[in-house]
C-alpha cells in the first residue's frame, strides 16, 4: 500500500488556500495566499494565484498587477 504524499507546510497552505478559492471563499484564500507571500516571499504561485483573484474576484487591477509582478520576479530567482 502506498503511502500518502506529505506536503511540506508552503505546499500544505498553498493547497488549502486553492481549496478555499475553489470553494468561493474567496476573502479566507486570500488571507491564506497573502500569509503564505509573507512567509515564503519567493513562491510565485501562491502570488500568481493571488493576483487572480485580485484581478477575477475583486477588480482590483493595481494589486493584481503587484502580485504578478511580484510571480514574475520570484520566479526568475
Amino acid at each position: 500500500m502506498e503511502s500518502p504524499i506529505k506536503l511540506n507546510d508552503r505546499d500544505r497552505v498553498f493547497a488549502e488556500a486553492m481549496q478555499k478559492a475553489d470553494r468561493g471563499d474567496y476573502a479566507a484564500a486570500v488571507d491564506a495566499l497573502s500569509s503564505l507571500t509573507v512567509k515564503y516571499p519567493d513562491h510565485a504561485r501562491a502570488w500568481a494565484a493571488l493576483g487572480d483573484l485580485m484581478q477575477y474576484r475583486f477588480s482590483d487591477l493595481d494589486s493584481a498587477e503587484t502580485c504578478y509582478k511580484k510571480a514574475i520576479e520570484s520566479d526568475a530567482s
